[in-house]
Parts: C-alpha cells; sequence; structure tokens
C-alpha cells in the first residue's frame, strides 16, 4: 500500500475530464455526421417559416418558386382575389 496519496484525486480528475471531452467529441461527429441539425430545423425553415410570412403553415407563394395556392392570403381562386387573415 502507497502511503503518499496525494495526486490521486488530481489524477482521476484529469481521467475524468478527458473522458467528457472525448465524449463530447464523439457526439458532436455523430451530430454533425447524421445532419440532426438540419433535420431539428427543418420545422422553423418551412412550417414557422410559412406561417409567419403567409399566415399558415402548409402556406406557399411567389418565393417558394410555385404560384400560391388556396392556403396563401392572397390566393386567386377562379378568377378573383380573396384575402383572409386567419385562413383555416
Amino acid at each position: 500500500m502507497i502511503k503518499n496519496q496525494s495526486g490521486q484525486s488530481s489524477l482521476e480528475y484529469i481521467l475524468m475530464v478527458a473522458i467528457m471531452v472525448n465524449v463530447a467529441i464523439f457526439v458532436f461527429n455523430w451530430f454533425k455526421q447524421s445532419q440532426m441539425d438540419q433535420k431539428l430545423m427543418a420545422p422553423l425553415n418551412t412550417a414557422f417559416a410559412n406561417t409567419y410570412q403567409y399566415g399558415h403553415p402548409l402556406a406557399q407563394g411567389f418565393d417558394n418558386g410555385n404560384s400560391p395556392n388556396a392556403n396563401h392570403p392572397r390566393a386567386v381562386v377562379g378568377g378573383k382575389v380573396r384575402l383572409f387573415i386567419n385562413p383555416r
């Protein structure tokens, strides 16, 4: 048995920090390779953006490269322009 164990807690601390750093690097690499950031941001880039811009999560407009659909607040249906604030 060793009588002088004064550096043991420091060594254990350094080893635990090294293990935690390696786990964090592994998680970040997995996050990047699986493109999880794009999957998590998809609702914000599509539904939330359309709701903010057009007032409905399924609305599309000229900015999307499409013609406006029925959920667009300025949709033209049957030659008439419909304006509405809260589409259903």
